[in-house]
């Protein structure tokens, strides 16, 4: 019951003794700048548009990609579909997060 608005959440989760490179390994990754708009359902269904993101593959760049949506259901992410948190801060003086979610066009 508020206005829109441009954010993050503000939740924390233990830190791997893995690099943000460990972590992903060879696969390609979906690295979201901005995401914003979505919801969550009473059951932890979750999905957002993704307005700015980057294809990144061993920690390296590939390129933009144009905009799509993500979804997932909240427990998943956290649960089985977590991947964990990297020991580094790799972007934006941040440690990062990774988890595997659907991509929708």
């Amino acid at each position: 019951d508020d206005v829109p608005t441009l954010g993050r959440v503000n939740i924390s989760a233990k830190k791997s003794d893995n690099s943000f490179v460990e972590l992903s390994g060879d696969e390609f990754v979906i690295f979201p700048i901005v995401a914003s708009g979505g919801d969550c359902t009473n059951d932890g269904d979750f999905a957002t548009p993704v307005q700015m993101a980057y294809l990144m593959q061993n920690g390296k760049y590939i390129g933009k990609l144009p905009e799509f949506s993500v979804s997932g259901n909240i427990y998943e992410m956290f649960g089985d579909d977590f991947i964990g948190v990297s020991k580094d801060k790799f972007i934006f003086n941040q440690n990062v997060a990774l988890c595997r979610m659907k991509i929708n066009k």
